[in-house]
Formats: structure tokens, C-alpha cells, sequence
């Protein structure tokens, strides 16, 4: 029964150590279209280390083949060589580092009758924990999604981790319990690993819903204006003779007065075909005029200074996520404000956009550590808004402020054309 346990544990182990360097994969290499290969190239490197393992009983040898493993796997994702050698030497050195940690852990107690099998699964979940970790912190996310929520598998993982150590100094549990036990807590742990990260997921895809229905309804703004100021050039041309009539039968009377009010409503209507913005960016056009727009049926007054050259390429999905939650923001405030306005200045400068966003508020603001938060009741939700706008000036290598100015709440944001993504 001993030679069995010591195959299940060894297959087992081998098979999860698998599995967490696929965690460690998709932070270092950029998948492949291609769903047949990584298949093919996992199956490939398990036999391999499996084998070695059981085999070669040399611990050079069995490094070489864990690398050699590593390395067949990164062949799954698009990299160039350096980068898989890279990749590979530091997720071996992150296995074996913490091989000799639970080593370490467990040098109290070498006699134990489950120390061999409790060494192994110590290792693999300190692995899992390293790559649940190493995925929050360093995996590149087009959206931050708050990640507060990974701290429960955390602490389920190092519970668990927990419980394993235990039975490493219980001499009176049996080995094959020990080693359903220990496969048990693994599988659950991957379990909700899984679980976590399509949870997130799934708020990733909403909130990209979100933008996107954002911007159809700014398209839709756009196009419905448009078709509103065509509209009015349609009907000043229709009716550009009888204008003409009428104003050169006011200037034959001499009634000047009357041909200046007849010229100012005429200015009147011509105005209504001027879009809110024109800067000549459709990314910064679109998004801020379809914000105006919400605004003003809010009864909230907007004053706009843009001023940047209409050659330099911005993209409207940053734009969108940008002002549209600056703005958006912005609004919110200034809806519950007796002095319902927000000023917008927009400037180029030396390969810098300068954006700021001031606006009113009523009560008392957010601020934390020098940082503001949002005041909204529902501050999960809302607190993407702010979490995406970070995310977008740290692309652009920018910066963002929040300051009080003179009673309004001002919002600074300073974003390097030059070098964004």
C-alpha cells in the first residue's frame, strides 16, 4: 500500500505543480490561438517530470527536467526565446525556493510518519499561494477590478495550508487518509480559485458592457445632433429668399432695430447647428458632447475650453472611460449643488494633455491618506469609475489629482500622447 501512496502522491503532486505553473504562464507569456498545442505541450512536460521524478532519483537531473518541462510549456504562448529562458529559470526558482521553505517548516518534526507526504503537498499549496499572489500583483489587466475579494482565497489557501501541516505532526491519522485529505483540500482550493477568477471575470465583461454601451449611446447622440443641425441648415437654406425678402424690405424701411432682432434670431437658430464640441478630436467630441448633453438635461451649465491640435491620434475607448467617468462624476456632484455648473479645460502642451474638471459639491468629501474616494452609498460598483481612470493615465504614463479649489472639487489629470499603449 506504501508503494501506491507514494505513486498517487507523486502523480498527484506533479499533476498540480502543473496546473500552478499554467497561474505562473499567463503572467509571463502571451497565449496562442491555438487550443490543440498547449494541450499536447502540458501532456508532454508531465510525462516528462513525472517520469524523472520516479526514475531519476538525482536532484540535478530532476531540476534539469522541471526546467526542460517549464520551458516545453511556454512553447504554448508567443514570446521569444529570452523571455521563455527568463520565465522559465524564475518560476523554477519560485518551486524550489519554497520546496526548501516546507522543508524548512517541517525540520521539527523529520520523523514523523507523514512527513514525506505532507512535504510535498506543503510545497505545492505554498506554490499555489505564491501564484495566486504573484497573478494580483503583477498580471496586466485592462480593467481593476477591485481585489479586496481575493483575500477570502488567501486565507482559504493558508487555511488550508494550515490543516496540512497539522496532520505533518500527527502520527496517529493514516497515510492514505493524509493523502486524501490533502488531495481533497487541493481540488477544493482550485475550486474556488476558479470560481474567484470568473467572478472577476465576469465583472471585467460587465463593465466593458458598460462602456460599450456608453459609447453606441454617445454614437447615437452624435448621429441624432447631426441629423438635428442638418435639420436646421435645411430649413435656413429652404428659407434663405424669404430671409433675404424680409431683410431687405426691414433695411428699405429704415428700421434698423428691427432688421438687428431679425439678424439675432436668425443667429439664434444657426447656433443650434454648432455641435457642443468641436475640437476636431472625435475622441474628445464624441464623449464630451454626449456628456454635455446629460448634463443639460439636468439642468447643469457646462463651460468648455478645449484647445489641442485635431492631428494628434487619441483613442476613444480611453477617452470614453476617461471623461466619461470624470464627467460623469463631475455631474452627479453638481446635480446637487444650488449652482449647478462645471467647468472643462482641456490643453495640449509639449506633448501633454492637461485636463481639469471642476465642479460643486454639498457635504463633506471622501479623503483618505491623501487619496478621495467615492461618496456614493454603493461605493463597490462606483468605485470601478475611479479605479479605470487610474488605470488609463497610468497607461499613458500620466498623473491625476484631486484638489479643493475655492469650494469646487477639482480633478487635475496630466496624460503623455507621446507614449501611450
Amino acid at each position: 500500500m506504501t508503494e501506491a501512496a507514494d505513486l498517487i502522491v507523486s502523480l498527484f503532486a506533479e499533476f498540480a505543480r502543473l496546473i500552478i505553473i499554467r497561474n505562473y504562464a499567463v503572467i509571463f507569456w502571451e497565449k496562442k490561438d491555438n487550443k490543440r498545442l498547449p494541450v499536447i505541450l502540458y501532456a508532454v512536460s508531465y510525462v516528462l517530470t513525472t517520469a524523472s521524478y520516479l526514475f531519476l532519483h538525482s536532484m540535478i537531473l530532476n531540476l534539469i527536467t522541471t526546467f526542460a518541462g517549464i520551458l516545453i510549456i511556454s512553447f504554448a504562448y508567443d514570446n521569444k526565446i529570452v523571455r521563455r529562458l527568463i520565465g522559465s529559470a524564475i518560476i523554477l526558482a519560485i518551486s524550489v525556493a519554497l520546496d526548501l521553505l516546507a522543508a524548512v517548516l517541517l525540520m521539527d518534526n523529520p520523523t514523523s510518519e507523514n512527513y514525506d507526504l505532507t512535504s510535498s503537498f506543503i510545497s505545492d499549496f505554498l506554490f499555489f499561494l505564491s501564484s495566486i499572489i504573484a497573478g494580483k500583483l503583477f498580471k496586466d489587466k485592462k480593467d481593476d477590478t477591485p481585489s479586496y475579494e481575493w483575500w477570502y482565497v488567501l486565507v482559504i489557501t493558508i487555511g488550508s495550508t494550515s490543516v496540512i501541516f497539522v496532520l505533518a505532526h500527527d502520527n496517529v491519522v493514516s497515510r492514505i487518509t493524509v493523502i486524501w485529505l490533502c488531495i481533497v483540500l487541493f481540488i477544493f482550493n482550485y475550486i474556488i480559485y476558479n470560481l474567484f477568477t470568473s467572478i472577476e471575470e465576469k465583472h471585467e465583461y460587465e463593465h466593458e458592457l458598460l462602456i460599450l454601451k456608453m459609447q453606441m449611446n454617445i454614437y447615437e447622440s452624435q448621429i441624432a445632433e447631426s441629423i438635428k443641425r442638418d435639420e436646421v441648415v435645411r430649413l435656413l437654406r429652404h428659407d434663405m429668399k424669404h430671409h433675404a425678402n424680409e431683410l431687405y424690405h426691414l433695411a428699405d424701411t429704415g428700421d434698423m432695430d428691427a432688421v438687428k432682432e431679425y439678424v439675432t434670431h436668425m443667429g439664434e437658430q444657426i447656433h443650434l447647428a454648432d455641435p457642443k464640441v468641436n475640437c476636431g478630436i472625435p475622441a474628445i467630441d464624441g464623449v464630451l458632447g454626449y456628456m454635455i448633453m446629460q448634463a443639460e438635461r439636468k439642468g447643469i451649465e457646462v463651460h468648455t475650453h478645449v484647445a489641442v491640435p485635431e492631428s494628434m491620434p487619441l483613442s476613444s475607448y480611453d477617452m470614453n472611460i476617461l471623461l466619461g467617468n470624470l464627467m460623469q462624476n463631475a455631474i452627479d456632484a453638481a446635480e446637487k449643488c444650488e449652482d449647478k455648473h462645471i467647468d472643462v479645460l482641456i490643453r495640449y502642451d509639449r506633448s501633454c494633455i492637461f485636463i481639469k474638471i471642476s465642479n460643486p459639491y454639498v457635504g463633506e468629501l471622501n479623503c483618505r491618506d491623501g487619496e478621495y474616494l467615492t461618496t456614493k452609498k454603493d461605493s463597490k460598483d462606483h468605485g470601478l469609475g475611479i479605479l479605470s481612470i487610474k488605470s488609463i493615465v497610468e497607461r499613458y504614463d500620466g498623473s491625476i489629482y484631486f484638489t479643493e479649489e475655492d469650494g469646487r472639487f477639482v480633478v487635475k489629470t496630466v496624460l503623455m500622447t507621446g507614449r501611450n499603449n
